[in-house]
């Protein structure tokens, strides 16, 4: 569709290739006949054949990536708002662009301030991230660690969780594009005894370099005075631990918004939380998801494995979750689910991972509804608090 602001896209994708301002791309929100495409993403790798510019299209149930040369890079993108996608995001280290088409087909291109403003490792295969340092005073404060910087033997798993986490983070805030704004807000809803939180603000301020802002929130006051006493005895001032629950508490608008192991629909309410604010990166870590347990039904009657608890607990875990990353994909994250750690050492470790990508899609969420006809739900918290936001739309 030979739209202006559509070519003017396509050509200053090409122009920031060829001036060495590029950092990636993304194209979204797709309408077209294809019913299991998604979206795609650009960005420069290094190869044996030097620098080619890698597209990863993304579907429904798979992804596949091809590199090619940054000459053919920019026709390649014009093409796809042709296939049906109607948004597009450019992000070079000069400017930020961002293309949305409307349902008539009328193109609009706006312009602003970086997010990044340092070029990504364009290495194929990435390095690991840095280890945890056994060494930091917050660990031995909150019992990881001996005063001589050894893991405790009844630690080992937690410092290995600890690190797990932090380097999930760090992938999410790269992909998320917050490394390089200088000023980071986190909330942590639940924080528990902090060592999560502690290790992300560490991570934040002394491996990034950036200012960060970090609060926890528990609604336990003696897990609260001692995880602000540790702070205050590592001059961590940009951390603070308050007093409060998740349903009550008033998050503000955190680029990264936590929530590890809030029972049950007190992950709704965190994640609600987290859209509401428009949070780049929403992570949660659900915990005893019993919101459906009595509701779930089968077509055709009542399945004949629910007399199993265990198995029905697990079915429980799984719909409820694949509610929820239903409905962040529908309001334009992209979502993720993994182990948080090994099972070995807890059964609560799935992880629900969540980055702003695109606009929200148009209409209700179809495919999270169809889910919950289909296991007879009448209602779910989650998609309850979202109602209204989704009504307006």
């Amino acid at each position: 569709m030979p739209f202006s602001d559509t070519d003017k896209f396509a050509r200053l994708f090409g122009e920031s290739l060829s001036a060495g301002t590029f950092v990636k791309a993304t194209v979204g929100n797709y309408k077209g006949a294809n019913g299991q495409l998604q979206k795609v993403t650009a960005r420069l790798v290094s190869t044996k054949k030097g620098e080619l510019v890698q597209f990863v299209t993304k579907f429904k149930t798979r992804e596949e990536a091809k590199n090619l040369p940054p000459a053919d890079a920019p026709a390649i993108l014009a093409g796809l708002f042709e296939e049906g996608f109607r948004s597009g995001h450019l992000f070079t280290t000069k400017s930020d662009y961002q293309l949305a088409i409307s349902k008539k087909g009328r193109a609009k291109l706006t312009r602003s301030a970086p997010t990044m403003s340092e070029l990504p490792d364009t290495a194929h295969d990435r390095k690991p991230n840095t280890p945890l340092d056994a060494s930091r005073k917050y660990l031995h404060l909150l019992g990881i660690t001996t005063p001589d910087g050894k893991v405790r033997d009844k630690k080992q798993a937690k410092f290995r969780q600890i690190g797990r986490f932090v380097s999930i983070l760090d992938g999410l805030i790269e992909e998320a594009g917050l490394k390089g704004t200088g000023q980071i807000d986190v909330a942590d809803m639940g924080s528990g005894k902090g060592y999560l939180t502690f290790a992300l603000y560490d991570h934040l301020c002394n491996a990034l370099g950036l200012a960060a802002s970090v609060k926890g929130i528990e609604e336990r006051g003696d897990l609260v005075d001692l995880c602000s006493r540790a702070a205050s005895h590592c001059g961590f001032e940009g951390l603070r631990f308050d007093l409060g629950t998740i349903a009550d508490y008033d998050a503000g608008s955190p680029d990264i918004l936590i929530a590890l192991h809030a029972c049950d629909t007190a992950t709704d309410d965190a994640i609600f939380k987290g859209i509401i604010a428009g949070s780049k990166i929403i992570v949660a870590a659900p915990c005893c998801q019993k919101e459906l347990r009595p509701q779930l039904k089968y077509p055709g009657g009542a399945s004949p494995l629910n007399e199993f608890g265990l198995l029905l607990e697990r079915e429980t875990e799984s719909v409820t979750d694949g509610i929820r990353a239903l409905l962040l994909g529908h309001l334009g994250y992209k979502v993720r689910m993994m182990e948080f750690v090994s099972p070995e050492h807890t059964p609560k470790n799935n992880l629900i991972a969540a980055v702003l990508e695109q606009p929200p899609r148009e209409g209700p969420p179809l495919e999270a509804e169809s889910v919950m006809r289909h296991f007879g739900i009448a209602s779910q918290k989650l998609h309850s608090l979202l109602r209204h936001v989704l009504s307006e739309r």
